[in-house]
């Protein structure tokens, strides 16, 4: 794919330079907005907070980072969602992240060891850092208990104020999308089913006004009875003009066969035979499934592996011309941003294109892309630029491909 290259933030050397998880959304006026996670120390950190950033000149030039979320805990990723010109909705979730023995205990066999890998990552003075956040120690179990959730907030005046913290009972990386003119959808992961395993749900859909939040459950989507709910997640679902409704699910399984350096981390107590379905070799881990609903999001299709798909999560994107967009991250060598392209309303799919393919690590992606007034696609994403650097927020522009 022949693409042009930019920078939304890159503050590699700093500290607290670390972007990653974005989303892209556009305004009916042309205004860009651009939601993450960021000043933060890494990948996983107590330090993430929700940014944003703007552009008038289509990705021309970017506002510095603004902070619209800092809670107590890690405030990651950040979907975003132009409903008009004054409306805009970001999602996120906190996830509680201290590693004092008493409170991680849950989550390794190994403490000790996990503690030392962390500490090589960002060194022992972030280790004690990290530590004196969680003290006293009741203070902060009243903190997780009041901020591990999923969460959403509304900016009625275009972004330069927000309102009340708002629950949502699904998560997912890049939020929930336009339904109608009144109407939002979110897909999205179960969200409160087991504080210390979020993957042990379902993949649910719920709607809301988009003038007042209150989420009204449609439906679930049905999974294959041959894998397990705990290797799906992610989804991101959109609406074509035609009204059928598309959904997108990272299908991966963690844990299971894992290298020497993870067999510490807890896992569920899994019998044989969910074994043998976690890991179902009939299907790509990484990889994308697909749905879809032609009631509003009602019932749904039963979701079905997407061909040529091998990278996750997925973003889907309708544009102008009818083309159906899903952008994956690609953390294979070489590195990337890929997509496939159907031109018949998800019904087929195209060989992946290579958007870029200079990745330094598998830490990048979580790719989201708009139109933009030209008819070309805008594509936001994560990674390094340079090895050994925090990740910077990146996009590309690309036409797309001719039929």
């Amino acid at each position: 794919m022949k693409t042009k290259h930019g920078t939304i933030c890159s503050m590699p050397k700093e500290r607290f330079g670390y972007f990653g998880w974005p989303t892209v959304t556009k305004t009916p006026s042309g205004k860009l907005f651009v939601g993450a996670s960021g000043l933060r120390l890494g990948h996983v950190c107590p330090w993430g907070k929700t940014v944003i950033f703007s552009s008038d000149d289509e990705a021309q030039s970017w506002s510095p980072p603004r902070v619209i979320n800092d809670t107590p805990l890690d405030d990651r990723d950040c979907g975003i969602l132009s409903i008009d010109d004054n409306k805009i909705l970001i999602t996120w979730f906190s996830r509680d992240c201290c590693m004092l023995p008493n409170r991680f205990a849950d989550i390794t066999d190994n403490i000790q060891k996990a503690r030392q890998y962390w500490a090589s990552l960002h060194g022992e003075q972030a280790l004690e850092d990290a530590d004196r956040i969680c003290q006293p120690i009741d203070v902060y179990e009243a903190a997780v208990k009041r901020w591990r959730a999923s969460w959403c907030r509304m900016s009625r005046d275009g972004g330069s104020n927000w309102g009340d913290f708002i629950r949502t009972p699904v998560n997912s990386p890049h939020g929930p999308n336009i339904l109608n003119e009144n109407e939002i959808i979110y897909m999205g992961k179960q969200w409160d089913v087991d504080p210390n395993d979020q993957r042990s749900g379902g993949i649910q859909v719920y709607k809301s006004n988009n003038n007042i939040i209150q989420w009204e459950y449609l439906g679930d989507i049905p999974l294959p009875e041959d894998t397990l709910n705990y290797n799906f997640y992610e989804p991101y679902v959109v609406k074509l003009k035609s009204g059928k409704l598309l959904g997108v699910i990272r299908y991966q399984y963690f844990g299971l066969g894992a290298t020497k350096s993870q067999t510490n981390i807890k896992l569920p107590e899994f019998t044989e035979q969910q074994k043998e379905l976690f890991r179902n070799e009939k299907y790509h881990d990484p990889g994308l499934f697909i749905t879809e609903s032609n009631d509003n999001g009602k019932t749904w299709t039963m979701a079905k592996p997407l061909p040529n798909a091998t990278g996750v999560p997925g973003h889907l994107l309708e544009h102008s011309s009818g083309a159906v967009i899903c952008c994956f991250s690609y953390r294979e060598k070489p590195y990337g941003i890929r997509c496939i392209i159907s031109y018949d309303g998800g019904q087929t799919w195209s060989s992946d294109y290579i958007i870029r393919d200079d990745g330094v690590s598998i830490d990048l992606g979580y790719p989201s892309s708009v139109e933009l007034a030209d008819g070309r696609i805008l594509t936001v994403y994560y990674q390094q630029v340079n090895p050994g650097e925090k990740c910077s927020l990146l996009y590309s522009i690309w036409k797309v491909p001719d039929l």
